[in-house]
C-alpha cells in the first residue's frame, strides 16, 4: 500500500474525464484515516495503554492508576472545554478537582520526528527475545515505533503529519 501511495503522489496515473473527453494525469495523497483507538496505536506507532497515552497530551497526561480496577484511568480532560464553562468549576462530577490548566500545544511533525527519530529498526514482538524493551518513563513519551506513515510524509516534505 505506502508503494502505491508513493507511485500515486509522485508519478500519478494516466486518467480519463468522460466529461472533457481527455486525458490527465491522477495524483493522489492520503489525507485521513478513521479507525479506532487500538489501530491508531497500530499505524500511528503510539501506544494507547499506560500512563502517556493520550497523543494529545503527550507528556502531560494527567493519568491515575485505580487500585482497586487494577487500570489507568484518565482524568483532568475538562482542560479542553472554554476557560469560562461551568464543568471546569465542578468537582463532584469529576475528580475533585477544579481544572484551570491551558489545553497542551499539539507537537508540530519536526517534534514527533525528533522524538521517534531513535526508534529505528526497533523490533515489536512478543518474543522475548527478540522484543526491543521500551522504557516510557526514561523517554518521557509513549512512541513505539516510527510509522512508515509518517516517515514518507516528513521526508517529502508534506504539509500534513498523520499522527
Amino acid at each position: 500500500m505506502i508503494d502505491e501511495l508513493i507511485a500515486l503522489w509522485e508519478d500519478g496515473v494516466d486518467t480519463y474525464d468522460a466529461s472533457t473527453k481527455t486525458n490527465f494525469k491522477l495524483r493522489a495523497a492520503l489525507l485521513w484515516m478513521v479507525h479506532d483507538f487500538p489501530a491508531y496505536g497500530n499505524l500511528s506507532g503510539h501506544s494507547t495503554k499506560g500512563r502517556l497515552a493520550c497523543p494529545v497530551c503527550q507528556n502531560k497526561t494527567c493519568s491515575l492508576w485505580l487500585s482497586k480496577g487494577k487500570k489507568i484511568c484518565y482524568m483532568g480532560h475538562q482542560l479542553f472545554l472554554p476557560k469560562d464553562h461551568k464543568w471546569r468549576k465542578d468537582r463532584s462530577s469529576f475528580d475533585g478537582n477544579k481544572e484551570f490548566r491551558d489545553p497542551p500545544e499539539p507537537l508540530t511533525g519536526d517534534e514527533v520526528l525528533q522524538q521517534v527519530n531513535n526508534l529505528e529498526g526497533i523490533v515489536l514482538s512478543k518474543d522475548p527475545s527478540k522484543k526491543t524493551k521500551i522504557s516510557h518513563s526514561e523517554r518521557g513519551d509513549n512512541w513505539l515505533k516510527k510509522s512508515i506513515f509518517f516517515v514518507y510524509l516528513i521526508s517529502t516534505h508534506f504539509c500534513c503529519v498523520i499522527i
